[in-house]
C-alpha cells in the first residue's frame, strides 16, 4: 500500500509528464483511472490538424525525491532485469516509454520500455527494453520520441497496405 507521500509524489510526477507532453499541440493525453494499475499511466495519441490519428503510445511515470534516488540497487530506477519485466510490457501492442521525475528540481528523464524500431528489412517491430539509460526530457527529446512513433506507424501502415 502506498503512503500519502508516495501518492502525492506519483500525482506530481504524472502532472509534470502531462505538462511536458501537452506543450505540443499534436499530442492529446489521457490519464488512466487511479483504480487501474496495468503499467501504463498515460495514453498519448498523436494528432494531425488537431484530430486524433489513432497513433498511440504509452507512458509509465515514476517519481523520486532526489537525484541520488535515481539509482536503486545499483540500477537506474525503472530498469528491471528481463525476467522481472511485467507481462503488460511484453504484450502491449504499441510503443511505451518511461518518464522519471525528481521532486527536488522537477527534472525529467526518459527511456523506452517498448521501443518502436525498423528491422534491417525495414519492417516495424517493438523491442522490449529491460534496461537502458535515462535521457533528459526536453522539448527536443519529446520531438524525437514522437518522430520515432510516427515513423513506426508510417512503416506499419505501408506494410499492411502492401500485403
Amino acid at each position: 500500500m502506498k503512503s500519502a507521500t508516495d501518492e502525492i509524489m506519483a500525482s506530481r510526477a504524472v502532472a509534470l509528464a502531462i505538462m511536458h507532453l501537452t506543450r505540443r499541440d499534436d499530442l492529446k493525453v489521457s490519464e488512466r483511472p487511479a483504480s487501474l494499475d496495468y503499467g501504463v499511466d498515460l495514453l498519448v495519441t498523436v494528432c494531425k490538424a488537431r484530430k486524433p490519428t489513432g497513433r498511440w503510445f504509452g507512458v509509465q511515470v515514476k517519481g523520486v525525491v532526489s537525484e541520488r534516488q535515481l539509482r536503486h540497487r545499483n540500477r537506474p530506477i525503472g530498469v528491471e532485469p528481463v525476467e522481472r519485466v511485467g507481462a503488460w510490457a511484453k504484450s502491449i501492442p504499441f510503443p511505451v516509454c518511461l518518464f522519471v521525475f525528481t521532486m527536488e528540481n522537477d527534472c525529467g528523464r526518459f527511456r523506452w520500455v517498448k521501443e518502436p524500431i525498423l528491422t534491417s528489412d525495414n519492417s516495424p517491430k517493438l523491442r522490449l527494453i529491460a534496461d537502458g539509460s535515462l535521457f533528459p526530457l526536453t522539448n527536443g527529446g519529446i520531438a524525437e520520441l514522437v518522430a520515432r512513433v510516427n515513423e513506426w506507424y508510417d512503416r506499419q501502415e505501408a506494410t499492411s497496405t502492401a500485403a
